[in-house]
């Protein structure tokens, strides 16, 4: 489908309706690390349209929506934390049409007011009818979200306009990482070389730690309790009471 961003053609979609009587999959717990993916979950409630006048309908018992102008657009901003790493896009929704499918976009935008550049698609099929689904789709090369000069956001679009094809939900799947470290050693003890370098110099960069004195980190001394909580509360920006 030809969308006023270009072609949405790939996403990954998946859908489930509570309202058809499906398995609607629970959302995962907010992850942290740099392992486990986390899951940010957009609902088709939050979805506007791109142009004033557009059309859609709710479709009741479900959070689902679709559009009833052929070539209107959803579309919904993303607001994902900074340096996460996107690995794949789901789009939850229902295609029972022989002669439509769904279709959409994962996009950013650079700023200042730059045009929008297509990271990855979906479609579900015009032929095809896989009904109520779950419908994934790897984001290759993997994203790295730059909150900074970026903006970030998702375009939907369904052919035809008459409840066969819908969306319920998009989730992003993303994995937090620790940032690239800095080709000088901020600490005499830690060279570029140290096991741990990328890991303490992040510390350091983000103003958690600085240091044992003297320019150095001491990276192989005891941690003290007051030392953790330090590292603690400053990493976690702990205790703002009411």
């Amino acid at each position: 489908m030809s969308g006023r961003f270009g072609v949405l053609a790939g996403l990954g979609l998946g859908f489930c309706a509570a309202g058809l009587g499906l398995p609607v999959e629970a959302a995962p717990a907010p992850a942290w690390g740099t392992v486990a993916l986390s899951t940010y979950t957009v609902s088709a409630l939050e979805f506007s349209t791109y142009l004033q006048g557009e059309a859609w309908n709710p479709v009741l018992g479900t959070a689902g929506r679709y559009l009833v102008s052929p070539l209107g657009q959803f579309v919904a901003p993303l607001h994902l934390p900074q340096g996460a790493s996107v690995q794949a896009v789901e789009v939850e929704g229902c295609d029972a049409s022989a002669s439509g499918s769904l279709t959409g976009s994962f996009f950013s935008a650079p700023s200042p007011a730059g045009s929008a550049v297509d990271l990855a698609d979906f479609d579900t099929g015009v032929a095809a009818t896989p009904g109520c689904a779950l419908f994934p789709v790897t984001v290759s090369p993997p994203v790295t979200i730059d909150n900074e000069h970026n903006v970030y956001f998702l375009g939907l679009g369904n052919t035809p306009g008459d409840g066969t094809t819908f969306f319920v939900a998009v989730r992003v799947r993303y994995q937090l990482q620790v940032s690239n470290p800095p080709t000088t050693p901020d600490f005499n003890d830690v060279p570029t070389s140290h096991p741990f370098y990328r890991e303490i110099e992040a510390l350091f960069q983000a103003g958690i730690t600085s240091g044992c004195g003297g320019g150095n980190f001491c990276p192989n001394n005891p941690l003290t309790r007051a030392q953790a909580a330090a590292f603690f509360a400053k990493a976690l920006g702990l205790y703002w009471p009411n």
